[in-house]
C-alpha cells in the first residue's frame, strides 16, 4: 500500500513536511528534527557546485556536505569533542560519474544516456571527496553492500548512520571514532527488524542519525 494511502495523506506537500509538523506537535525526548530546505535553497549552484546530479536523482558530494554542516551544527552542541571537517581539508577528483553508476565502477558517466536528450548533462564534472584519502589511519570495513563500519582511532564518539543513498555519501565526511553505516533500502529486504535493534544494542552508539527523504519513508515505517 502507498504510504500516503496508508495514512490518508494527500500529495500537496512532501511527506517530510507532515513528519515535521507531527514532531513539532508531539516532541520526542532526545531527538532533533532538521528540515534544511532553506539552507539548500540558499546555495548558488553556479558559483559553488550542484546539489544534485543533472543526470541522476541522487545528491552530489557537495550537496551532502551542505547537509553535513546542518547536522554538525546540532551534533557539536551535545558532543563538543566531535571532529568537524571542511571541504578544503579534502583532496578531490573531478568526474562526470554519478552515484547510480556504482555497479560500473563510476567509470563512464553515461548513466541515463538513452533517456537524456542533451549531452551537456552527461559532460558536467562533479567533485568527489573521500575521507579515506584524507586520514591515513582511517579504516573502512565493508560487511556487505548495505552496511559497513568506519574506524578513526584519533576521533571521538560512536555514531550510527541510517538511511538510503544519503548514508553512503555522508560517510565521506563523518569523522568519529566509529561510524556504523546502514542502508535500509537493502538491509530491510533481507533482515528482520529485530536484527537491526540487536545490532544497535551491540554497537552502543552515542547518537543515531537517520536521513529521511520521500523515497525512504517506507523504511521508516517498517522500523516502527
Amino acid at each position: 500500500m502507498c504510504i500516503r494511502d496508508r495514512f490518508n495523506l494527500d500529495n500537496k506537500q512532501p511527506f517530510s513536511l507532515y513528519l515535521k509538523e507531527y514532531i513539532k506537535e508531539n516532541p520526542i525526548d532526545n531527538m532533533e528534527f532538521m528540515y534544511p530546505l532553506d539552507t539548500l535553497l540558499s546555495i548558488n549552484e553556479e558559483k559553488e557546485d550542484y546539489l544534485y546530479y543533472l543526470s541522476d536523482t541522487h545528491m552530489t558530494d557537495f550537496g551532502t556536505f551542505v547537509l553535513y554542516n546542518v547536522l554538525m551544527d546540532k551534533v557539536v552542541q551535545k558532543f563538543p569533542k566531535a571532529n568537524r571537517v571542511e571541504l578544503n581539508d579534502f583532496n578531490y577528483t573531478l568526474s562526470n560519474k554519478v552515484i547510480s553508476e556504482a555497479n560500473k565502477g563510476f567509470q563512464t558517466g553515461d548513466m541515463n544516456r538513452r533517456t537524456l536528450n542533451s549531452e551537456k548533462y552527461l559532460k558536467r564534472l562533479y567533485r568527489h571527496y573521500n575521507m579515506l584519502s584524507m586520514f591515513s589511519n582511517v579504516k573502512e570495513i565493508n560487511h556487505k553492500y548495505d552496511e559497513k563500519v568506519i574506524y578513526h582511532p584519533e576521533a571521538f564518539y560512536k555514531a550510527v548512520l541510517i538511511g538510503s543513498s544519503y548514508t553512503s555519501k555522508m560517510s565521506s565526511f563523518f569523522n568519529f571514532e566509529e561510524t556504523y553505516l546502514l542502508r535500509l533500502n537493502n538491509y530491510l529486504s533481507s533482515h528482520k527488524i529485530e536484527e537491526l535493534y540487536d545490532t544497535f544494542k551491540k554497537f552502543d552508539p552515542d547518537f543515531i542519525v537517520m536521513f529521511i527523504n520521500e523515497g525512504s519513508i517506507s523504511y521508516l515505517i517498517d522500523m516502527y
